[in-house]
C-alpha cells in the first residue's frame, strides 16, 4: 500500500476511515517528516495525539532519531486541526518533551503514550536501561504530564521527568 500512495517511511501520516473502518486511501495526509534542521535524523516515528480543550489545539507528540540512540526522544507538533498542517516546536518552544542532555538523566526516551487518571496526565514512554551509552535493552518509564504557557502564550505539554528509575 504505501509504494503505491507513494508514502516515504519514517514520515507520520493521517487518513479518514469510512463508517465500516475501512481506510480512506484518498484522504492520505502528511503529519510530519524528518526534519535535519531540527536534528531529527531519519526517523519521526511513533505518533500520539493529544486534544487540549483549553488551548483548542491538537499536540502530536512524535519520536525522532533511532530507537538504538542515546538522542531518540519525544517532541512535541500542533495544529489547530488533527489532519494537520503541524507545526514543529523547537526546543525553547516547548518541542522537546522528553530526551537526553547534558543535564537530564535520560537516553532513548520515545514511543509513548498518555494516560489519564483521577484528573492528572501521566506519559508512559520507554527508556535505554543504560542511561549512560545508550543502545540498550529498554524499560517502562512514566511521568506526570502537565501544561504551561511558552513565551508565545501556547499551551504546551511537559513531562515531570525523565523518570529516575524505570517501571518494572
Amino acid at each position: 500500500v504505501s509504494s503505491a500512495l507513494g508514502i516515504a517511511k519514517s514520515s507520520i501520516y493521517v487518513m479518514k476511515l469510512n463508517l465500516n473502518y475501512t481506510p480512506d486511501y484518498s484522504s492520505v495526509a502528511v503529519l510530519t517528516t524528518a526534519e535535519s534542521t531540527l536534528a531529527e535524523g531519519k526517523v519521526n516515528e511513533a505518533p500520539w495525539m493529544l486534544y487540549n480543550e483549553q488551548s483548542g489545539m491538537y499536540y502530536l507528540l512524535y519520536s525522532a532519531n533511532r530507537y538504538y540512540q542515546a538522542y531518540y526522544c519525544i517532541r512535541v507538533a500542533v495544529s489547530d486541526s488533527p489532519v494537520g498542517p503541524f507545526t514543529k516546536l523547537r526546543q525553547n518552544e516547548g518541542g522537546y518533551l522528553l530526551y537526553a542532555d547534558d543535564v537530564a538523566w535520560a537516553s532513548g526516551t520515545g514511543h509513548c503514550s498518555v494516560v489519564r487518571r483521577d484528573g492528572q496526565d501521566y506519559i508512559v514512554y520507554h527508556a535505554h536501561l543504560d542511561r549512560v551509552n545508550g543502545n540498550s535493552k529498554r524499560g517502562i518509564a512514566m511521568d506526570e504530564l502537565n501544561w504551561i504557557e511558552n513565551q508565545d502564550g501556547l499551551l504546551v505539554p511537559v513531562a515531570n521527568g525523565p523518570s529516575a528509575a524505570l517501571m518494572p
